[in-house]
């Protein structure tokens, strides 16, 4: 058989189908294993009780079946759009409303989504996404449909002191590099984009660097997508003070599979 250029691309290896098949092949496995790393979540006895009860709550409801048995719109379920709504306005007080949600099978999804529709083959020349701090997410590589349009810098890694001990560094956006360049002035950056709490290095970017980022993309007018996968507000796996902030400029992105629930392949943005 032969395939078209889209199928050549999508049929190589790569570093997310690599991981992905690690990952299900151990759990596939007779030998014991413990997941160190690829994000599995770990499995918490308490919390899974918690998912086993509701599962069971939802079988018994009739409502259940109903949203099973018919189609949802290309945007989401509706009932867990609205409750989605309901939980970020209550929680930030963001006045979001139905139009500002979708949901994707999968986070990794939402980002080849995204990332075609930012960066890529334009009418008026190339665009590409902006990481501005490297390294980052090894999912994101190869997202696009053709070639590979990212643009990274380096991080300024600052030697600290953690709890009176020496031995610890900082990752941090080298803003002097990232504000200066000339794909930003020239038009040729289609969106900016971090994971935060960065994967694979675990730094969190603090709020005076987020507030940088975000007006930086106001000014070029281009989105910050912002990946959550393990930040606030779900599983919130943050040890340090980080505010989770919102607007027509932004886009933020997050997954059930972190609070244990990979197997749902439920995105949201």
């Amino acid at each position: 058989m032969k395939f078209s250029s889209f199928g050549k691309k999508f049929t190589k290896n790569s570093g997310i189908l690599q991981l992905m098949d690690d990952l299900g092949k151990a759990l596939a496995s007779d030998k014991p294993i413990n997941m160190l790393g690829g994000g599995n979540p770990a499995v918490i006895r308490s919390v899974n009780t918690v998912f086993q009860d509701t599962l069971i709550k939802i079988a018994n409801d009739r409502h259940a079946l109903e949203s099973m048995a018919n189609y949802s719109t290309p945007q989401g379920d509706a009932k867990f759009i609205a409750t989605l709504v309901d939980f970020f306005n209550r929680h930030y007080g963001w006045g979001l409303t139905a139009d500002n949600i979708v949901l994707t099978n999968g986070s990794q999804n939402g980002f080849f989504y995204l990332f075609n529709l930012f960066a890529g083959h334009f009418d008026d020349g190339e665009k590409a996404i902006l990481l501005p701090l490297a390294s980052e997410y090894v999912g994101y590589a190869e997202a696009h449909i053709d070639d590979t349009h990212f643009l990274s810098i380096p991080p300024i890694i600052e030697e600290i002191n953690h709890d009176g001990e020496e031995g610890f560094f900082k990752y941090r956006v080298d803003f002097d590099k990232l504000e200066n360049l000339p794909e930003l002035t020239n038009g040729k950056i289609g969106a900016i984009c971090c994971s935060r709490p960065t994967n694979p290095t675990g730094n969190v970017l603090t709020d005076k660097e987020m507030a940088r980022l975000d007006r930086l993309a106001k000014k070029y007018n281009i989105p910050l997508i912002i990946d959550n996968a393990y930040g606030a507000p779900f599983p919130n796996i943050i040890h340090t003070q980080a505010t989770l902030n919102w607007d027509t400029q932004t886009i933020l992105c997050f997954s059930l599979s972190k609070i244990g629930l990979p197997g749902t392949r439920t995105g949201i943005m």
